[in-house]
C-alpha cells in the first residue's frame, strides 16, 4: 500500500495449474480496481522501498523480479533471481530486498543499488545465535 494510503496492491497468483501474471491496482478510498500490471508467472511476494517510488514483485514460476515503478504503473525492470521465489522483504535502507525460496529452502539477497541488482545466495547452511530476549538462528 502506498504511504498515503490511497493505493493497494494486490498479487494475483492463481494457481500452480493455471498461475496468474497479474497484480491489481486497486482504489482504497473508492474500492474499484484501477488496473491490472502484467509481471511473470505466478506473482507471490510483493514490497514497496521505503521511498515510496519502487515496488518489488517476486514471481513464483518465473526467474526474476519484476521492480514495478509506482509513479507509473509500470514495469520498468527484472531482476534474474532463482525460481520459485516467495515472500520478500526490503531493508528499511532500501538498498536490499530479501527473498525466500520455497524450493531450495534458502535466502535470496539481492543488493538494489546496481542497475541491475546484484543477487547473493545465502545458502541452507544456519548457525545459531544468542540475541536478547532469547533465542535465535541467522542464515549466513
Amino acid at each position: 500500500m502506498t504511504a498515503d494510503g490511497a493505493t493497494a496492491y494486490v498479487t494475483l497468483a492463481g494457481t500452480e495449474a493455471r498461475p496468474g501474471e497479474e497484480v491489481a491496482v486497486l482504489d482504497v478510498r473508492d474500492h474499484r480496481e484501477r488496473r491490472r500490471i502484467r509481471v511473470g508467472r505466478m506473482p507471490y511476494g510483493i514490497a514497496l522501498d521505503p521511498s515510496g517510488r519502487w515496488l518489488l514483485v517476486t514471481n513464483r514460476l518465473s526467474n526474476f523480479i519484476s521492480v514495478i515503478e509506482v509513479a507509473t504503473d509500470e514495469v520498468v525492470a527484472e531482476i534474474s533471481v532463482p525460481f520459485y521465489c516467495d515472500d520478500l522483504v526490503i531493508a528499511p535502507d532500501g538498498a536490499r530486498a530479501y527473498l525466500s525460496n520455497f524450493w531450495k529452502g534458502q535466502v535470496i539477497v539481492v543488493d538494489l543499488d546496481g542497475p541491475r541488482g546484484a543477487v547473493h545466495d545465502l545458502g541452507l547452511d544456519r548457525v545459531a545465535f544468542e540475541r536478547p530476549g532469547g533465542p535465535g538462528e541467522v542464515l549466513r
